[in-house]
């Protein structure tokens, strides 16, 4: 039996993979987050004194957070150009995102989706693969950098304290994320260590992976980390521009954190700074694990304990974590639909692709006849072109 038939044996189906998904995330949402809900009962009238003023508000701090999104991606781009505008890229971004939302590990089909949507507005693939990585790699670091920053600052806030009123942290649980969010930092930064100072060792290592995992091009790979790592030298030699993609991607992480804390506000429960942060970069690293779609499931249940193990009633947790996903995961799939659909339908952004589309195939044209050229030069035999065979036809 030959490696790809082992493989082509090994791979389960895409259907499978997602009905795997959603029974997961059901479950853990039956079995782990609802149970909340029904204790307690005697204030069940939770919900009837919710207060809609920060409902609203929360759904401005989510728009807020989309926006930054965007803004770091016009950061990145600014680089290759001028910039599209903003509205454009809050539709790419609105539209990646609902994808990611439907699929398990829909991260990759988001990627792919932005990608295509980026080298239609026009940017090269070289150009737009660049901006999505550097993107990606960036927004994670900062996300795990204020996971660190939560739990330094939540030590003498919770980890000194003894007496379970004071919403003390159980040490076991508050070592074990110190040592998960130093061991992240660490990581993230021996990667950006290794790619802007260490490129030639880094780029052996890649090739020495690639080589061994055959459903990879090694070449493709290697040519894209090098270009990651010339980038991130870019942005790192230009600190206004590393200024502004820190800023965004924090912006963009604070305010959709933002929109967790007043949604539990709005359940009469008022969040300390450092368990919002902490609680809510835990569970959107460990919803990077492409378990289930967006981490449904998993980041209810992740936010829901650590709120509880910080202090929060148990039913205040639950509905305010479930009322934040709400707003936060299934409001952007409907609106995420209907960016594609203005974007796709845009007389503008269709005659841009359009355009594109003849610089491609002009490109292409060109490179095949530069070939031929030089294969003819050389003496080698080569079949009519596209036009000669076109025209045969006719």
């Amino acid at each position: 039996m030959t490696p790809k038939s082992r493989r082509g044996r090994r791979r389960i189906p895409k259907p499978v993979r997602r009905l795997v998904g959603l029974v997961v995330a059901f479950v853990l949402l039956y079995f782990l987050v609802l149970p909340k809900l029904s204790q307690q009962k005697g204030k069940l009238n939770l919900l009837t004194h919710i207060n809609l003023a920060f409902v609203a508000a929360s759904l401005v701090l989510e728009a807020a957070s989309l926006v930054a999104y965007a803004m770091l991606t016009r950061s990145i781009v600014s680089q290759f150009g001028k910039p599209p505008r903003l509205r454009r890229l809050v539709q790419v971004g609105m539209s990646t995102l609902a994808l990611t939302r439907v699929l398990p590990g829909g991260s990759a089909a988001g990627t792919g989706l932005g990608y295509r949507l980026l080298t239609d507005m026009g940017y090269s693939q070289a150009d737009a693969g660049l901006t999505l990585a550097v993107q990606s790699v960036g927004s994670a670091a900062v996300l795990n950098a204020l996971l660190w920053v939560g739990l330094v600052a939540s030590i003498p806030l919770r980890a000194l304290h003894q007496s379970l009123g004071s919403g003390a942290l159980p040490k076991t649980l508050y070592i074990t994320a110190a040592l998960f969010g130093a061991l992240l930092v660490g990581v993230f930064g021996f990667v950006i260590l290794s790619l802007t100072r260490g490129q030639e060792r880094a780029l052996r290592i890649v090739h020495a992976v690639t080589r061994r995992l055959r459903f990879l091009d090694e070449d493709s790979v290697v040519r894209m980390v090098q270009r990651v790592s010339d980038q991130l030298k870019v942005m790192v030699s230009n600190r206004s521009l590393l200024l502004r993609a820190v800023v965004w991607a924090s912006a963009n992480w604070l305010f959709d954190a933002a929109a967790l804390w007043v949604m539990v506000a709005a359940f009469h429960y008022r969040l300390g700074p450092d368990a919002l942060i902490v609680s809510y970069c835990i569970a959107n690293i460990v919803a990077a694990i492409p378990i289930t779609p967006g981490g449904l499931g998993v980041v209810e249940v992740v936010l829901t304990s650590a709120l509880t193990a910080y202090g929060a009633p148990g039913q205040v947790a639950a509905l305010g974590v479930i009322a934040y996903r709400l707003v936060s995961f299934w409001l952007p799939i409907p609106a995420g639909g209907i960016a594609y659909l203005t974007l796709r339908l845009d007389p503008q952004f269709r005659e841009r692709q359009q355009q594109t589309e003849r610089e491609r195939e002009e490109e292409q044209g060109r490179q095949e006849r530069g070939l031929r050229t030089w294969a003819e030069e050389h003496g080698m035999k080569v079949g009519p072109g596209p036009e000669v065979e076109a025209g045969a036809e006719e």
